[in-house]
């Protein structure tokens, strides 16, 4: 199991970071760029690095793929534009990536509102992990 220290995450991020203490509970999280800004209501990205709970990869995987099944359905989450699973593979693939983008913050507290989302942080599956909030900006 891969789990990433403190010091691991100041190299991965070229020691430009400065991170704070995981969250407590169970299910930990370091976040990077912590929250939105307060009043923000434009599109977002969330950029989500996690671990599962030790011995319970295959769990995490299955409630993955059961929020994803609802997030990527416009009928029940209108608002999430985007929802990305990837998984390392080689000697990785204890390593999960997701990637979501959001129409608002009202859309991310409706995702974060339904059974599949609650199931995922109750079951105990979902062990540390890097938490991102990221606007995307134009390019040439």
């Amino acid at each position: 199991m891969k789990f990433f220290s403190l010091t691991a995450l100041t190299l991965l991020f070229g020691g430009a970071v400065v991170l704070a203490s995981p969250t407590p509970g169970p299910n930990p999280a370091v976040h990077v760029a912590r929250e939105l800004p307060e009043g923000y209501e434009g599109k977002f990205i969330v950029d989500i690095l996690m671990n599962p709970t030790p011995g319970r990869v295959d769990d995490l995987h299955r409630l993955l793929l059961e929020c994803a099944k609802v997030a990527r359905d416009p009928s029940k989450e209108p608002g999430t534009l985007t929802y990305r699973l990837t998984r390392g593979f080689g000697n990785q693939t204890d390593i999960f990536w997701l990637y979501e983008e959001y129409e608002s913050p009202a859309a991310l507290k409706f995702h974060q509102g339904s059974k599949e989302f609650k199931k995922l942080f109750d079951s105990g599956a979902l062990g540390p992990r890097i938490e991102t909030y990221l606007t995307e900006f134009e390019y040439l």
